[in-house]
């Protein structure tokens, strides 16, 4: 009666598990570089939608007249510290139509864009809109007619939209 394995056997058996090792090593690499490759377009695509929340905050809302503008001490988009005030109207679902302030603003130590809401007075709420963030730039041309928002993320991918005011 014959015990063990013949050496040809052992070498075999080596050389089916080598293959195997190889095909999940070359699948991992590959999914790896897969992921790498999709995570700066999933953080444009994140960034897109936030450019799109603020142009949907900005086209909501109360458009004053000529003589309620010059009366009207407070605009409606104020820039001010690196965040960016909105004053809008919330959806007739959202919190029954009435004036609403979206405040957009990035934490720098945690990179995170927030958006905080509610109604002008009482309880505001904060989202979390974006992470991965390095910096948030909001600005206004001097008639306020025009807001310019860039975001750049910590991997030095960059997205910039212009809005006209209305």
């Amino acid at each position: 009666m014959r015990r063990g394995l013949t050496m040809i056997e052992v070498l075999v058996a080596l050389g089916l598990l080598s293959a195997l090792i190889l095909t999940l090593t070359s699948w991992i690499q590959t999914t790896a570089r897969a992921g790498a490759l999709a995570e700066p377009m999933r953080w444009r695509v994140a960034a897109e939608a936030v450019l799109q929340l603020i142009h949907d905050d900005l086209m909501t809302g109360d458009f004053l007249t000529e003589q309620q503008r010059r009366r009207n001490r407070h605009p409606r988009v104020m820039v001010e510290n690196g965040s960016l005030r909105i004053d809008t109207r919330a959806s007739s679902s959202g919190g029954g139509g009435g004036p609403t302030v979206h405040h957009y603003a990035l934490d720098a130590f945690t990179g995170e864009l927030t958006r905080t809401h509610g109604p002008k007075l009482g309880r505001k709420t904060t989202r979390l809109l974006l992470d991965k963030v390095d910096t948030w730039h909001c600005a206004q041309d001097e008639e306020r007619t025009m807001l310019t928002v860039i975001i750049t993320s910590d991997a030095g991918q960059s997205i910039q939209r212009s809005y006209f005011l209305p």
